[in-house]
């Protein structure tokens, strides 16, 4: 655990990180201890895990509900980052819908790949 903080700082950022493997990997690093700056679209389910997280393991949370594909979104990202000791960061947000491809439109595509990709 010590070598976890020692190496990447006291908080870890999880982005996407209020359900799936964003809810599992933040809940692995706040057993280990680590304080977590959580970054999710999903503001309630986000809340319900920090609220959990912090009262079963005694950390601590950040919050920033956002929108991946929004142009200033890795700024507002990089503006909580920036409070705390943090070098850890983990990227499991993704932005699917369950759909013919070629029914999708422009739109929709740019969107998959501002949040999958950049």
């Amino acid at each position: 655990m010590q070598k976890l903080k020692k190496k990447y700082g006291s908080w870890a950022l999880v982005v996407g990180s209020a359900e799936g493997l964003g809810e599992a990997y933040s809940t692995e690093l706040a057993k280990r201890n680590m304080n977590l700056l959580m970054v999710d679209n999903q503001q309630e389910k986000m809340k319900a895990l920090g609220n959990k997280l912090e009262k079963q393991f005694s950390i601590q949370t950040m919050r920033l509900t956002i929108d991946l594909s929004e142009n200033d979104a890795v700024e507002k990202i990089m503006n909580l980052v920036e409070k705390v000791d943090c070098r850890l960061l983990l990227f499991v947000a993704a932005y699917s819908k369950v759909k013919p491809f070629f029914s999708n439109t422009k739109e929709e595509l740019e969107k998959y790949a501002n949040i999958n990709c950049l």
